[in-house]
């Protein structure tokens, strides 16, 4: 469990409901936004989490001084096989310890690959740094031992400059189909995601005279709109097939399940949609939004899973069985 307590330094030991209030909001979005950078990562998703799926981490108080981190949309089938709530209680406290000791922003760079969620994390930070400086007297003890720590000196002038430097862009990858949009003796090239395109730039124009026709992943300085879309890839230095991707957990809103196998799946783009297969599994997921495709394959996998986990074999026909028996290779 991870706690969050303000302490006062004063004679009567109060603390302002403003302050407290205020306060739960700042680890409410950091919480949030580093919590919905683990799905992303996980899912490999383009854009912003979705709100079904950001719901897992709202947080709510206890009968005590604190917080308790429960998901909203907790169901038991998963329980004991993952739980993604462990993982960003650990990396929230990893933030807090690290930017708490004055860390600039390239630590953030590196341990956050995505533009909007690392941004957001520094904003967050900085907001909670700021509203404990407010209102003096007072600091901000957390941790997920008995003995809490105190939070510490954010260095905001330096996470600023970070900011100001990166805006939002980041070095990554990106997913679709390259096409000329040029005319004549002016080419000029995009990405097409299926329900969106980005402007494509090369870092060496000979890297145009190779492009894939298929799906293709390109590696390059990804280019984000204020609203999370990926606008732009540009100076892009590989460019790669994509036919496979492979999943290591499985995440829906009802739970999630971190295999021990991971899960290959087949990718094609074709008629302007995302196609998402796994053959032993009997799952397809299309849509012309990459991340749409791959949530419906997730959430497909784990209605399978509470489908067929616990139930005896005796009430499953031959090809369920099969289904369940590949599984539980994956998962137990």
């Amino acid at each position: 469990m991870f706690t969050v307590n303000i302490v006062s330094d004063k004679n009567d030991g109060r603390i302002p409901v403003a302050l407290t209030g205020q306060i739960m909001v700042d680890i409410q979005d950091l919480f949030r936004h580093v919590g919905e950078y683990i799905i992303s990562r996980e899912m490999r998703l383009q854009g912003v989490v979705s709100k079904k799926l950001s719901e897992k981490f709202t947080l709510y108080s206890d009968k005590l001084d604190g917080v308790t981190f429960e998901s909203s949309s907790y169901r038991p089938e998963t329980d004991g096989f993952g739980n993604i709530l462990d993982d960003a209680i650990a990396m929230l406290e990893t933030v807090m310890d690290t930017l708490g000791s004055g860390t600039g922003g390239y630590w953030v760079e590196d341990t956050f690959k995505d533009a909007i969620y690392r941004n957001q994390i520094i904003i967050d930070i900085v907001a909670l740094y700021q509203d404990l400086r407010d209102t003096e007297g007072f600091c901000l003890m957390y941790g997920t031992k008995t003995e809490l720590k105190k939070f510490g000196e954010v260095n905001v002038q330096k996470l600023a400059r970070f900011i100001d430097d990166r805006k939002l862009s980041v070095n990554g990858a990106a997913v679709g189909i390259i096409e000329k949009v040029g005319y004549k003796s002016r080419q000029i090239y995009q990405l097409n995601m299926g329900d969106r395109t980005a402007k494509l730039t090369f870092s060496d124009q000979k890297l145009a005279e190779k492009i894939i026709k298929d799906a293709t992943t390109v590696v390059g300085e990804i280019d984000y709109s204020q609203d999370g879309t990926i606008r732009a890839v540009n100076n892009v230095y590989e460019i790669l097939p994509l036919t496979t991707i492979k999943f290591h957990r499985m995440i829906s809103s009802i739970g999630d399940i971190l295999l021990k196998v991971p899960i290959d799946v087949n990718v094609v783009f074709k008629e302007n949609e995302w196609v998402l297969s796994n053959k032993d599994l009997g799952i397809i997921s299309s849509n012309s939004s990459w991340d749409l495709a791959i949530s419906g394959f997730h959430d497909y996998f784990i209605f399978l899973w509470t489908e067929y986990h616990k139930k005896d074999d005796s009430l499953l026909n031959e090809e369920e069985k099969e289904v369940k028996d590949y599984i539980d290779t994956l998962v137990v």
